[in-house]
């Protein structure tokens, strides 16, 4: 099979319907969902160090004694999770809001630079203008929104976690990001206790949301600063 395109593409919508219902259904033999599936391959396609290999992360991904494995499923599902890691790819690589002219975005551009991530059903003002409208209505305050997405970027940071200790023993700053994101994936007391996080320190909807919004721009900015060129991985 050839490599996907090092600049990569956007993922279709049908392509994304259909790698969700394979994820929902990888969860049960531990493999991961689609949000979490999104923030591992954030973290494979930015990380430092040497490319991660599909034999090495699928696995990962897709979890051990996955239905379909032994069948035309299997191939299947690697096919659109490559079409994600391509989707990841090409994400970080679009300009960001605020980067140029006042023109140059709208709402549509905006939104395919953000992460994948899970939503409750919400309530939204149907008599609120579309700027006015609250992306939070009708979520409970409790919500544990990028939870998955945090949890599978920190899955993704520990398959090459000696290069991210180097890189983070030079960035102060990447340091303290990527404690945000670890907390960002604390759902109990317990966790945070493993994680050696203080529970009290989590954060409340509204900051896990701002963190969310601010993920483009942390994305972008370890992808052009890793000094490894991209290489998206060639399947066997």
């Amino acid at each position: 099979m050839t490599q996907t395109e090092a600049t990569g593409e956007p993922i279709g919508v049908q392509d994304l319907d259909q790698l969700e219902e394979l994820a929902d259904a990888w969860v049960e033999h531990g493999g991961m969902p689609l949000e979490a599936l999104d923030g591992f391959f954030s973290a494979l396609v930015v990380g430092p160090g040497s490319p991660v290999p599909a034999n090495e992360f699928l696995p990962v991904a897709m979890g051990g004694g996955s239905p379909g494995a032994a069948s035309g499923e299997a191939g299947q599902g690697v096919d659109l999770l490559m079409k994600l890691w391509s989707h990841v790819a090409w994400r970080v690589r679009q300009p960001l809001p605020g980067g140029g002219d006042a023109g140059d975005h709208d709402d549509g551009q905006e939104l395919a630079i953000m992460p994948i991530i899970g939503l409750p059903s919400a309530a939204v003002d149907p008599d609120a203008g579309e700027g006015d409208a609250d992306p939070l209505a009708g979520i409970p305050d409790d919500f544990p929104l990028g939870a998955l997405w945090a949890s599978g970027f920190m899955q993704g940071v520990a398959m090459r976690e000696q290069d991210w200790e180097r890189w983070m023993q030079d960035d102060e700053d990447l340091l303290a990001d990527l404690r945000d994101i670890a907390l960002l994936g604390v759902v109990d007391p317990a966790q945070a206790e493993a994680m050696g996080l203080d529970w009290e320190d989590r954060f409340d909807l509204e900051e896990r949301w701002e963190l969310m919004a601010s993920i483009p721009l942390l994305l972008q900015d370890l992808y052009l600063s890793g000094g490894e060129p991209d290489q998206a991985p060639t399947l066997h």
